[in-house]
């Protein structure tokens, strides 16, 4: 084992997820690992037993538990001195967990949501341990959402994209792009579409304007079109230029009657829940993208004109945000 420094610990973290379904053990990174987490399986069947006592229900000692999955992970921290207490450096417990999430939002449009628990076991230089965090949220893990899927067909790629998520562009430059990826994760779990719908439109304006500073009130609706009908170079994606646009008009004219109170169209409201599952589709690809090419936000505030342009005047045009080729 790595010698720590003085003011150094080793935080072992183990990070419950509601609805993650995870075949076998997969390993993200260095001792960063998803897989089920048999000792919350316990706590968890013995909470319903308990509710079946309370309740006055019939248990089934044959039902099988609901699996728990998580994340397990160890990182160097650094204890910080406030006052005469220590206290651990909260982000670096939670930068593996926030970019597992996120990998999941943009790989399958689904969340890894409802946070069942955090537990970090520290550990100093001399092996004296001390639990710094401790929580069992079963009200969370209780819940059956749609969660995602990861196995051996697609561990690779979440991985990859693991990867991507842990590079430094997305506190810096990209940050913008890392709360449209977060917008995107949570709509999955809304209660009704027309929440959903606005937290997808959240993340599209993010990534239809980054770049530039300010675009004009009276602008922006159409802007985001137009820049979204550019996205994608030629035969990048499955859907048409003229698929994209209208995807995109049609979501921000529900998210316009929403934010100015007008009740929508009965008829556009209950196809309100197809549109949601294109334009979730839609952010997915564009936010790994940007994921995948950190774009600055002077080379997105100078290639969006020109892409405008092209497809105006039905030029090629090639992938966004990749350099040319010197």
């Amino acid at each position: 084992m790595e010698r720590l420094a003085p003011n150094e610990v080793w935080l072992d973290v183990i990070v419950l997820f509601a609805g993650l379904r995870v075949e076998g053990q997969i390993e993200l990174a260095p001792d960063v690992r998803i897989e089920q987490i048999l000792e919350a399986n316990l706590v968890a069947q013995a909470a319903l037993t308990a509710a079946d006592v309370i309740l006055q229900r019939q248990s089934d000692a044959d039902a099988p538990a609901h699996p728990v999955n998580g994340m397990r992970y160890r990182v160097r921290g650094k204890r910080l001195v406030d006052g005469s207490e220590y206290r651990i450096n909260h982000e670096l417990i939670e930068a593996p967990k926030r970019a597992f999430r996120r990998a999941a939002a943009l790989l399958q449009g689904s969340a890894a949501v409802g946070d069942g628990g955090t537990f970090v076991i520290a550990t100093d230089q001399a092996g004296a341990s001390r639990y710094y965090s401790r929580q069992f949220n079963f009200g969370n893990l209780s819940v059956h959402y749609d969660g995602p899927y990861f196995g051996p067909n697609n561990e690779d790629e979440l991985r990859r994209v693991f990867a991507f998520l842990q590079d430094p562009y997305l506190s810096g430059e990209g940050t913008q792009i890392g709360v449209a990826i977060d917008r995107l994760g949570f709509a999955p779990t809304r209660a009704n579409d027309v929440d959903v719908n606005l937290d997808l439109c959240v993340a599209a304006e993010i990534a239809f304007s980054f770049g530039p500073k300010k675009i004009k009130n009276e602008e922006l609706s159409q802007t985001l079109r137009d820049n979204a009908a550019a996205f994608f170079g030629d035969g990048e994606f499955f859907w048409d230029r003229a698929t994209v646009y209208q995807i995109l008009r049609d979501s921000y004219k529900e998210r316009s009657d929403t934010v100015h109170g007008r009740a929508g169209h009965g008829a556009e409201r209950d196809k309100l829940g197809g549109l949601n599952a294109q334009l979730r589709e839609l952010m997915a690809r564009v936010l790994l993208a940007y994921v995948e090419r950190r774009p600055t936000k002077r080379a997105a505030k100078t290639t969006w004109p020109d892409r405008r342009q092209a497809v105006k005047d039905g030029t090629p045009l090639p992938p966004i945000f990749i350099p040319p080729a010197p």
